[in-house]
């Protein structure tokens, strides 16, 4: 399997874990417990691939890289959390294309890549699908979640950087491992005293969601290495990026982020001149129905106007 559909798979995997962490996270206000447990999951997962798959640097230098690596990567996916705790997870992938133009301006900095048509192009094509998603949203404010997404999204494509550098004496299991354990081991530290605690009660809480959340990743994280270490960072971080459709499809259909759908459609059917009414939004109705009371020859009509 080469590097292409290494990032395609990247994609849909690293998509569908963000769709299980917003099930748990939505609702759950401690981003640095589950970003531990989140972690020490896909570790645990990856753990047993450790055994054959084991290859460690004996330079300094990389070890630096790592470890420049698993801070970005830590800030990467704690803020992610925060970000996911107030943005819909389909917002949250739109913003996050962001990162191409990182990673097209990183891989020509830091490893001398080529700035070519078809990467332009590429990225054009999809910023343009950005545009038309972000059509859905047009009363986007720069609140909180969309701040961290952003910074999510710069941290994340750096930490991939920093990975490809160092990826040329790690193994990739090896290095998926060792990064998730220590990103693991400096939550804990951060929350001194209480990990314990408040990792067993975001555990208890959304058991499945976060289960599956861990699993995707680490099958995610893997891929992503694998990947970076066969094709070029400009080109690979951007493939990734295809996963687009299945958190918006996620976001709409699973986890009920249905009124902006609600919006388009009504907007679609008032330009063909055709009734629709949205139950309790006036504002995305043409006409109402209201209730209607019968008795023999007496009709009485009542409405709240679309209220109730």
């Amino acid at each position: 399997m080469t590097w292409f559909w290494l990032s395609i798979v990247v994609g849909i995997f690293f998509a569908a874990s963000k769709i299980f962490a917003r099930v748990v996270i939505k609702d759950e206000e401690d981003a640095l417990a589950f970003t531990a447990l989140h972690s020490l999951i896909a570790g645990t997962i990856l753990l047993p691939l450790l055994i054959v798959h084991q290859r460690f640097p004996t330079q300094a230098i990389t070890w630096l890289f790592f470890g420049i690596m698993v801070l970005l990567s830590f800030l990467s996916d704690w803020s992610s959390f925060k970000a996911l705790q107030k943005t819909e997870v389909s917002l949250y992938q739109i913003v996050n294309q962001v990162g191409l133009v990182v990673a097209l301006a990183g891989g020509f900095l830091f490893f001398a890549e080529s700035i070519t048509t078809a990467k332009i192009f590429a990225i054009v094509l999809i910023t343009i699908g950005v545009v038309v998603a972000l059509y859905d949203h047009q009363n986007i404010a720069w609140d909180v979640g969309i701040r961290w997404t952003v910074f999510s999204t710069v941290t994340s494509v750096l930490a991939s950087m920093g990975s490809k550098r160092s990826l040329y004496d790690f193994s990739e299991v090896a290095f998926a491992c060792v990064e998730m354990f220590t990103i693991a081991i400096l939550c804990t530290t951060l929350m001194r005293g209480t990990a314990g605690a408040r990792v067993r009660r975001v555990f208890q809480k959304q058991t499945w969601a976060i289960s599956g959340s861990g699993v995707l990743f680490a099958a995610s994280e893997v891929s992503f290495f694998y990947a970076l270490s066969l094709g070029e960072a400009s080109k690979v971080i951007p493939l990734t990026k295809t996963g687009l459709v299945f958190p918006l499809m996620g976001g709409i259909f699973l986890l009920g982020e249905r009124k902006h759908l609600n919006k388009k459609i009504s907007e679609f059917v008032n330009k063909q001149n055709i009734l629709v009414n949205v139950v309790d939004v006036p504002a995305l109705c043409n006409f109402i129905v209201p209730s209607l009371f019968k008795r023999g020859p007496l009709s009485i009509s009542i409405s709240k106007s679309g209220v109730s």
